[in-house]
């Protein structure tokens, strides 16, 4: 059968070819659905883990890297950093690895050699889409001798502490007299560059002088000498900060290792500070000096530092707490999703683990309610008393209990278990009614951090008492914190930090009730929740352009911030508090060890929902961990 001519189709003919047309036409459509589907589908955050996540350093070391998020197959370069370099390309890469069809990456990086030179920052960068997430290191410092039992001894050094990487040099001392214990082997030079001979030793029980301007012995000129101290100490294995100050130079060395460097002479008292990770046993430490002309002056002081400032995470690798843990670190926020991954692959399995976390806050007067979430068990404790308990808890359960306070420092420890599947943790708690609320300042419409006075704690907190538990069945979103059942008052932080909100309710809010339970009341009148603000320091931030569209690289520009801190990017809505602020994945950045030096860094403004549909500017808000440090500004969009 042959087809008839164009000229010659009849109406039957017609009709086929209009619908083979219509098909072929609808066929070339859902294909560009789907193909447009996939070219513009929001990108899953990448996310990176590194294991062991702090140790010491060998040339055999190696780092187990876990990632995911990526582009099927797509080619991703690992960096290894110093923690001021911010560039990572496929030239200056230690490794290029692809993906997988899933988006994962599973890897060893041979890392010890650069470990030691200081280049800390593990960064993963996407190569087609330009993507990048990274994670720091911690190098603990070997002891570089037999271990002794003993406590280190304390100065009185500010707080704040903060990590150092190793810093490469050191200076020849094989004419430095071997360390006494106990004391500081001391050497005076008659000149101000080390040289020679010393012109006096002698053993010193402290290091901390004043000689004004005069000599530190006759033998001695008053202007124009130098001077050597050297001691061993046992330190436990944990964070110390040293604070040098001099009127002179001086420097620090911590197992031959330069850590503090004031190494010239400009007439003045200065002051640097530095952290550094030690491990269990003895260390040398060994400071220089030297004094060119008018007043001479000296001190050494340091302290050890909380190694968990914000929550000390306990891992098992049994869903029973039991034993001792086979990982302990410190977790910045208990806003944890793992899924079918684990915690620290390589050290803890992903089924069949349990974790448990503690720390000390501080909280307000008033009643409080409590939510935590777990896959697929977990509970929750204020002063040894639980509150929360969903230990054998169907995975996903929300869980809620409010509880009456009198306010001051209480110990909250949260526990997690996971035998099978999904794993995740999320805990949060809400000011509901506060019973002393500070108030505003007439006038005052965007405080700062000393702005608001905050309530004094009482000397003992209330033990807490038999509390409310509403379980209810929301499965928990991921990486998303547990928000409470809706109240009059906003939402407080895992911290309980700071809030930038200025709506403060003029209505007395009531807790909601669940039927069948009897919500705790507070013990006073309710009043109306304080209008909190950043427990510590605002710091200037400035972001370059101020103005401009989704996608657009930003440059966050500030200083003054505690030196080693790490700093995390966080977008708001516009007039909204930092509660309500969602974290950037894989943007963060290490401040210099030099406090006082300025620093920026760059990422990329999301270009997806919501904050690639915003119609007023969005908050940047610049912090650390625990909120304590703290600067936000605004960015606006150039709309058409």
């Amino acid at each position: 059968m042959t087809l008839p001519t164009p000229t010659a189709l009849t109406p039957r003919w017609r009709r086929r070819l209009l619908i083979l047309a219509g098909v072929a036409a609808a066929v070339v459509l859902i294909l560009l659905v789907v193909f447009l589907a996939q070219r513009f589908k929001p990108l899953p955050e990448i996310w990176l883990r590194i294991a062991p996540v702090a140790a010491t350093v060998e040339d055999a070391a190696k780092v187990a890297v876990s990632s995911g998020g990526w582009q099927k197959n797509e080619a991703v370069a690992l960096c290894l950093n110093a923690p001021g370099d911010a560039a990572c390309d496929e030239a200056s890469a230690l490794q290029v690895d692809a993906a997988d069809a899933s988006g994962n990456l599973n890897l060893l990086l041979p890392a010890g050699p650069h470990l030691a030179e200081g280049r800390t920052v593990v960064i993963a960068l996407g190569l087609d889409s330009g993507r990048q997430a990274s994670r720091a290191f911690r190098v603990l410092r070997a002891a570089d001798g037999p271990t002794a039992a003993g406590n280190v001894a304390n100065g009185d050094g500010d707080a704040g502490l903060t990590d150092l990487t190793p810093i490469a040099g050191g200076q020849d001392t094989d004419e430095t007299p071997a360390p006494v214990a106990g004391v500081w082997a001391a050497e005076y030079f008659a000149n101000p560059e080390l040289a020679g001979p010393p012109a006096l030793t002698r053993e010193e029980s402290d290091l901390a002088f004043d000689w004004g301007a005069g000599s530190p012995d006759p033998a001695l000129p008053a202007d124009g000498f130098a001077a050597r101290w050297t001691r061993r100490l046992t330190f436990p294995a944990m964070t110390h900060e040293f604070q040098l100050q001099a009127n002179g130079g001086a420097r620090l060395f911590v197992d031959d290792q330069l850590l503090i460097d004031l190494w010239q002479d400009d007439g003045v008292v200065s002051t640097a500070s530095a952290s550094i990770d030690l491990t269990s046993g003895e260390h040398t430490l060994r400071v220089e000096y030297f004094d060119q002309s008018g007043d001479a002056s000296i001190s050494l002081r340091w302290q050890a530092a909380d190694p968990y400032p914000d929550w000390r995470g306990e891992y098992f690798t049994n869903p029973d707490l039991a034993g001792e843990p086979a990982l302990v670190r410190n977790d910045p926020d208990l806003n944890l999703n793992w899924g079918e991954e684990s915690p620290a692959p390589g050290i803890i399995p992903a089924d069949g683990f349990s974790a448990r976390w503690s720390r000390t806050l501080e909280l307000a007067p008033g009643l409080y309610r409590f939510v935590l979430t777990a896959d697929e068990g977990g509970r929750l404790s204020l002063e040894g008393r639980t509150v929360i308990d969903a230990w054998q808890s169907a995975a996903g359960d929300t869980i809620t209990a409010d509880q009456p306070l009198s306010g001051g420092e209480y110990r909250v420890v949260v526990e997690h278990r996971d035998v099978e599947g999904p794993a995740s943790i999320a805990v949060g708690w809400s000011l509901l009614t506060a019973t002393t609320p500070a108030p505003l300042a007439a006038g005052d419409p965007s405080p700062t951090p000393s702005a608001t006075p905050r309530p004094e704690p009482t000397a003992t907190p209330d033990a807490p008492g038999a509390a409310t538990v509403t379980p209810s069945p929301t499965p928990s979103p991921e990486n998303t914190a547990p928000a409470a059942t809706e109240t009059p008052t906003p939402t407080s932080s895992l911290a309980a930090s700071p809030t930038e909100s200025n709506d403060t309710p003029t209505s007395t809010p009531t807790a909601e009730t669940t039927p069948g339970a009897a919500t705790a009341t507070p013990t006073t009148a309710p009043s109306t929740a304080p209008l909190m603000t950043p427990a510590a320091g605002y710091h200037f931030i400035e972001i370059n352009p101020s103005v401009g569209q989704p996608g657009q690289e930003i440059t966050i520009t500030s200083g003054n911030w505690s030196p080693g801190t790490v700093v995390r990017v966080s977008l708001g809505e516009f007039n909204t508090s930092y509660t309500q602020a969602t974290p950037l994945a894989g943007v963060s950045f290490t401040t210099p060890l030099d406090s006082a030096q300025p620093w920026s860094f760059k990422f990329i403004f999301p270009n997806q929902p919501p904050w690639s549909t915003q119609i007023r500017p969005v908050q940047i808000w610049v912090h650390n961990a625990a909120w304590t440090e703290w600067g936000r500004d605004l960015f606006d969009f150039d709309l058409p």
